[in-house]
């Protein structure tokens, strides 16, 4: 009767790839003037200054209203884009 060395789950998966997603080509999504690859996640345009603005009904740091901020983990990538694409268009009101 041959024993079986039993295997530890960390130690078969370190031994495989780690599968990489295609490079993808640059796109046309721009953020603020930047060209941005497809395959990254839209960066949050959270500045850190969190105040709503009553008029606008947007945040006075990022331009985002309360449904975008609150949306935003959940929205898909497309969804970000668009989001951050529309930011360019909002006026900034003084804080």
């Amino acid at each position: 009767m041959t024993a079986k060395k039993k295997t530890n789950m960390n130690e078969h998966a370190a031994s495989r790839p780690i599968p990489r997603p295609p490079a993808a080509a640059a796109s046309s999504h721009a953020h603020h003037g930047v060209q941005e690859k497809t395959h990254q996640a839209p960066p949050s345009p959270c500045s850190g200054v969190c105040r709503m603005d009553p008029e606008t009904q947007q945040c006075r740091g990022c331009l985002r209203s309360l449904a975008e901020i609150a949306g935003w983990s959940r929205f898909s990538d497309d969804e970000k884009w668009a989001v951050l694409a529309s930011l360019s268009g909002r006026k900034e009101q003084p804080a």
